[in-house]
């Protein structure tokens, strides 16, 4: 049975495909309207002589939906989507162009020179994972239009650096001592509109807590210093499953907690420092974390292990980060257990 291999230049209009055979050679090159019918019907068509194919994607917007579809409405068992960082061939080549594009993601394909991303199949896993990232985006405005609001102050001489710029019972006192008219109307405007977007996060957490009952772990990992249903939410939504890493060490570096160092003919040519690939969304999980657990009054596990690392290391940062790489790591073995935090094992 010949195998095609298929690279797919996805855009929002059209996707580019570049089919190559087994030896490499260009069998087809064309474009097709970016639907469902349309993707259904060319990648039906595709293994309609016995052929066997296989499908090469980008990580992009469109990559999860057009993958969904090929798997749910075709016979097509076989498709990747790789991370668009780790094919820099594509990206920085000065002759980039759809044709071009589709064809190396087919070549990559053909030569076995894939990075696959994971995409979870659980229909109520991409349910959650969007509605953490709606909150996420939701809480980002929050911080946005605060900052917009104390920027706004600073030009009138108002500098307020705490929280209680927002504080609905201030608001009246502070915009009486904004003096030009415009800006104040401005800040009434932003004012309003903060409301507006504080009212939508409250609306989006309530179906976070509704997702969450699906996930029991969701519960275990609120039990844990410093976590809420929003991280809680959030580490499951990214992580999807514990089982995708097999070690802890793996987890570190996807959530870009993990050391790297530049060598030559075995020779160190730079200190160890963090891989900067990864997911950074769970690197900043784990930071709240542990900002969280410092400052929780009770005497918790996360708090022992940043002295006991301060001991050692002498270094802040660096204790800081050998406890969110603990966080990951007890988040990560509750999950593959399925059992309740137990603070005495810190």
């Amino acid at each position: 049975m010949e195998t095609l291999y298929c690279g797919i230049d996805a855009g929002s209009s059209n996707c580019h495909v570049a089919v190559l055979d087994e030896s490499g050679k260009w069998d087809m090159d064309t474009d097709i309207p970016t639907s469902e019918l349309h993707l259904t019907a060319f990648f039906e068509s595709l293994q309609k002589n016995g052929e066997r194919a296989k499908i090469h994607l980008e990580a992009a917007e469109l990559a999860g939906w057009i993958r969904r579809i090929i798997l749910e409405r075709t016979n097509i068992e076989d498709v990747v989507v790789s991370d668009a960082k780790q094919l820099s061939w594509i990206g920085k080549d000065p002759r980039k162009n759809d044709s071009v594009d589709a064809f190396k993601l087919a070549e990559f394909l053909r030569l076995g020179r894939t990075h696959p991303v994971y995409y979870s199949d659980d229909e109520k896993m991409v349910t959650l994972k969007k509605q953490v990232k709606h909150h996420d985006s939701l809480s980002g405005e929050q911080t946005r239009i605060k900052n917009k609001i104390k920027a706004s102050l600073r030009t009138q001489g108002i500098i307020i650096k705490s929280s209680s710029a927002f504080s609905r019972r201030r608001r009246p006192k502070i915009l009486r001592e904004v003096n030009n008219s415009m800006v104040r109307e401005n800040l009434e405007d932003m004012y309003r509109l903060l409301d507006n977007i504080e009212e939508l996060s409250k609306s989006s957490k309530k179906r976070l807590k509704s997702l969450s009952e699906d996930w029991p772990i969701i519960e275990y990992f609120m039990e844990v210093p410093g976590m809420g249903l929003v991280l809680a939410c959030r580490f499951v939504a990214y992580v999807q499953t514990p089982w995708r890493f097999s070690t802890e060490k793996k987890l570190w570096s996807y959530s870009k907690l993990g050391l790297t160092q530049r060598s030559s003919d075995g020779k160190p040519l730079s200190s160890p420092r963090l891989d900067r690939n990864g997911n950074g969304t769970l690197k900043d999980l784990s930071r709240k974390v542990f900002e969280n657990a410092q400052k929780r009054q009770d005497n918790n596990a996360f708090k022992r292990a940043y002295q006991r690392y301060l001991k050692t290391t002498y270094n802040h940062e660096h204790a800081r980060l050998s406890v969110q790489r603990k966080i990951l790591t007890v988040l990560w073995t509750m999950w593959r257990k399925n059992e309740r935090y137990d603070d005495r094992r810190g």
